[in-house]
């Protein structure tokens, strides 16, 4: 059966991604789970005379993408909440062909590596693969909110503003990329919630359908930013209860797997896993899964040695 590698929460570290598609010739689809640029601060922004929206473009179509081209598997690729949304429909209509599928959400289908690494020719048969992308996470008090939203309905209606929910002032009102550069404005009222419900997620075969969500589900092994505290998705959480993925991959919480010291947890029949990675070392943490055995997945570092 196909093998994947999943990264995420690389934060334009090239190093990271010069070894990842360097070790990704070893299995058969590459998937990246968003949180892939710099982190530009507004002064360097200042003295170099440009803007966040425009010099993260920049960066993807320079610096990125000619690493992210020589990989030899197909390569999907999502967001996260320190990514601009203003430039995904821009990379999306550059980039994508055979082999690199941008996604900003949605499902789309997942094609492997032909021959596949394990010689067996039998994953082609029955149900088509999917992969199911998501960027957006709940609201957090980091400036840019273009992929944040409330996580549930009830967070978003009634009163905008639930101090139970302990929403500040920092979490309601934020920074959103445009054309131009960056607007501020209040939050979306929409809510991952909401979002999930537009989405197809009961046609494709659960047994052939992946989840690659950049925020992990609520009070697991992955959400945690230090003991006890969980700050993943309730309706992340319940959507993989309701729709039993083959599995479910994520990121956003670096420190997670250092808190917990996990780093899988499983919701109903779905192993669910974090990268848990550290974007300001050399060697990115990963997820290595061969989806006969979607269990079994292996979480380890790519060192200089590896592959």
């Amino acid at each position: 059966m196909p093998k994947l590698l999943l990264c995420a929460d690389l934060h334009g570290n090239e190093v990271q991604i010069e070894r990842l598609v360097k070790f990704a010739q070893d299995v058969d689809a590459l998937l990246i789970g968003g949180d892939l640029t710099p982190r530009y601060s507004p002064v360097w922004l200042w003295e170099h005379n440009t803007n966040l929206v425009a010099e993260t473009r920049r960066w993807f179509n320079e610096d990125f993408m000619p690493i992210i081209k020589r990989c030899t598997v197909p390569v999907y690729i999502t967001f996260g909440n320190t990514d601009c949304r203003a430039n995904v429909a821009y990379f999306m209509e550059k980039w994508n062909d055979d082999q690199v599928h941008i996604i900003e959400s949605g499902v789309v289908p997942l094609h492997f590596r032909l021959p596949p690494t394990s010689g067996d020719q039998g994953w082609e048969e029955g149900e088509p693969w999917h992969l199911f992308a998501l960027p957006y996470v709940p609201l957090s008090d980091h400036h840019l909110k273009d992929f944040e939203r409330f996580d549930t309905v009830a967070d978003s209606v009634v009163n905008y503003k639930r101090p139970e929910r302990g929403f500040t002032v920092a979490h309601l009102n934020g920074e959103y990329s445009t054309e131009e550069g960056i607007a501020r404005r209040k939050v979306s009222k929409e809510s991952i919630e909401s979002l999930l419900a537009t989405y197809p997620l009961s046609d494709p075969s659960p047994g052939r359908c992946i989840w690659m969500t950049h925020a992990p589900p609520a009070q697991t092994n992955l959400d945690c930013i230090r003991k006890d505290c969980h700050v993943g998705s309730v309706a992340i959480r319940e959507a993989i209860m309701q729709h039993q993925p083959l599995l479910s991959l994520h990121g956003h919480i670096h420190e997670t797997v250092i808190v917990t010291g996990q780093f899988k947890d499983q919701l109903g029949e779905t192993p669910c896993y974090s990268v848990g990675n550290n974007p300001w070392r050399s060697d990115p943490y990963c997820i290595k899964v061969d989806t006969d055995h979607p269990h079994r997945a292996e979480r380890f570092k790519l060192t200089a040695e590896s592959g």
